[in-house]
């Protein structure tokens, strides 16, 4: 069951985190609102932490590009 999430995550996870850390970012309130919404999710959250080594770079990287 492992290596079919890692599978999964590997094909889509990582566009999947930066679209919605460039999204939440962006000056359209709604989007950038959504955008956070999907990121507190309850799916997006056992994605990452699943898939810690790979997930978490992205997400470190892309809410420091947003913070500059």
């Amino acid at each position: 069951m492992g290596n079919q999430v890692d599978a999964k995550f590997a094909e889509f996870g990582p566009t999947l985190l930066k679209r919605l850390l460039q999204t939440s970012q962006g000056m359209h309130y709604q989007a950038a609102e959504r955008a956070l919404l999907l990121l507190n999710s309850e799916t997006i959250q056992k994605m990452v932490k699943g898939n810690m080594a790979r997930a978490y770079p992205i997400m470190v990287q892309g809410l420091r590009n947003g913070s500059q």
